[in-house]
């Protein structure tokens, strides 16, 4: 019982845990949580760049990795948490900032997300109530994790965990997020060879911004890894290099990866509705010889007000295949 303890205090948040304790008479959240290991304590809000050096290098060994980043859904609360670098206890559950370089740093000081405690109730309390009356409380908390590309049995390692902000997080901040990823790999001697996501906006403007080539880049001499294909659009940035630990140069050609089952659901549930539309347009058919690169699909997404009739030739739940967007 003492494994099975051990086992679901680190696997189920302190609602869960006491649902299962009371069913299977165990210890209290708080007592099963003070008989953790110290590996499973040792962890913080935002970038683990400890796990990364003293876990993840030595697990991997040199091969390559790939970074998966997604929400999950989370408790609107408030709660307590120690954090193991700074030796500091904060209070979380606020949203951090959606600019990644406007994280809280590590030390007694915190910052949006990660607020010192009081020494008084009445300054707790004061802190709780704003956070709740100007909505910035997180709703869901991003998991980055790293997994090797070689070995599925060497299992993945967590390296990154904030709460999102509830409002205001776009295409560029995550794009800037996926820079400070590489800076962490770079910095810890990991061969990563980029970052996946589910079908969210957020991710697929960050992807497509990231593998685009634009005119400054060109000119201020950024390198682009892809293939001599009129058709292959998206290429992988050169951010660097650095001489890892076994002595081998490695250079940080940065990738975006969509998962293709997230956006699959999320075309099935958007036919679903009465009030949405999907028009594709610039669609080209693969045949299996074809690189999946020569595909281009634009989706235009069409939302209309219960309250007002839906344009004729687009109706709801249907896709349309045309050559230009449509204009109504």
């Amino acid at each position: 019982m003492g494994t099975l303890q051990q086992l679901l205090v680190n696997k189920l948040c302190r609602q869960d845990y006491t649902l299962v304790a009371d069913v299977l008479k165990l210890c209290v959240f708080e007592h099963a949580a003070s008989m953790r290991s110290g590996a499973a304590l040792n962890f913080r809000l935002g970038e683990n760049e400890h796990v990364l050096k003293a876990v993840a290098r030595q697990r991997y060994n040199g091969q390559l990795t790939i970074s998966m980043g997604d929400g999950s859904r989370s408790k609107r609360l408030i709660e307590r948490h120690h954090d193991p670098v700074s030796g500091c206890a904060f209070l979380v559950g606020e949203g951090f900032d959606p600019d990644c370089r406007n994280w809280p740093q590590v030390g007694p000081q915190g910052g949006r997300g990660c607020h010192p405690i009081a020494p008084t109730l009445e300054a707790n309390l004061t802190y709780i109530t704003r956070v709740r009356t100007t909505g910035l409380m997180s709703h869901e908390v991003h998991t980055e994790a790293l997994n090797c590309t070689s070995d599925r049995k060497l299992g993945m390692v967590i390296y990154g965990l904030f709460p999102m902000p509830p409002s205001g997080f776009f295409s560029i901040h995550h794009l800037r997020y996926f820079y400070r990823l590489v800076q962490l790999w770079h910095d810890s001697s990991i061969r990563c060879l980029g970052v996946a996501t589910d079908s969210c906006s957020t991710g697929l403007g960050a992807g497509t911004m990231l593998m685009t080539p634009t005119s400054i880049d060109i000119e201020v001499g950024t390198r682009y890894l892809g293939l001599p294909d009129r058709d292959f659009v998206l290429l992988a940035p050169h951010l660097g290099g650095r001489l890892m630990d076994d002595g081998v140069h490695y250079d940080f050609c940065t990738k975006w990866y969509g998962d293709a089952p997230h956006l699959a659901r999320t075309l099935r549930r958007n036919l679903c509705y009465e009030t949405r539309c999907l028009v594709f347009t610039q669609v080209k058919i693969l045949t299996p010889h074809l690189s999946p690169a020569t595909s281009q699909m634009s989706i235009f997404l069409r939302k209309y007000p219960l309250n007002q009739h839906k344009p004729p030739k687009y109706g709801p739940g249907q896709v349309y295949l045309s050559k230009e967007p449509p204009h109504n």
